[in-house]
């Protein structure tokens, strides 16, 4: 036997390690309920709300989200979640000493697409709808209200993820999702990270 049969035999049994050690990676199917602590930054300016240039918006705000989802193969998801996204807070609405918030949720149906790879690493792409509710509060409820902000609409996302098994039931998650902005209602991005249970 050659080197070159030898070099050869050793890569296929390399690549065959590895292609095991991935699909082991990958291995989740089933049923699985999420959590996750989310970061947002939302993009809401005075025009949006019609209010004095010199008001104050603070778009970005801690929040988190809950999902639940079935796993059809190791490489395709569709799930359904609830997020709280978190509180706007905006001062001197109109240039005066009225103060407000703006509450953000969202209702979303995503389907992820899944990439794994070996020692219990993996990624994915999502996409899907949310439907976006805001609510005006301590002196925005009118004026919100009148611009249309706190109606409830569907909006587009889409984002992307990582992910790494811990055990053959849990992974913790990293992720990024953008809301897209549909007529007076700006886009939101939120980055998340928390636990993921795999019913099995």
């Amino acid at each position: 036997m050659t080197r070159r049969h030898i070099a050869a035999a050793l890569a296929t049994f390399a690549a065959c390690t590895l292609a095991a050690t991935a699909m082991a990676a990958s291995d989740f199917t089933g049923f699985y309920l999420g959590a996750a602590g989310t970061y947002n930054a939302s993009h809401l300016k005075n025009s949006n709300l019609v209010i004095n240039s010199s008001s104050k918006i603070d778009n970005t705000r801690f929040g988190g989200r809950m999902y639940f989802g079935y796993q059809f193969t190791p490489y395709c998801a569709l799930e359904a979640g609830y997020a709280n996204l978190g509180k706007i807070d905006i001062d001197n609405i109109n240039g005066g000493t009225t103060n407000g918030r703006l509450s953000q949720t969202a209702l979303d149906i995503t389907a992820r697409a899944i990439w794994p790879f070996s020692f219990g690493l993996y990624v994915y792409a999502k996409g899907g709808a949310a439907e976006l509710t805001n609510e005006g509060e301590r002196g925005l409820e009118a004026l919100a209200s009148h611009y249309g902000i706190t109606r409830r609409k569907w909006h587009a996302l889409y984002g992307a993820g990582l992910g790494y098994k811990l055990t053959d039931t849990l992974a913790i998650e990293m992720s990024a999702t953008r809301i897209q902005k549909r007529h007076e209602i700006p886009s939101i991005e939120s980055y998340a990270a928390g636990l993921e249970y795999h019913f099995g």
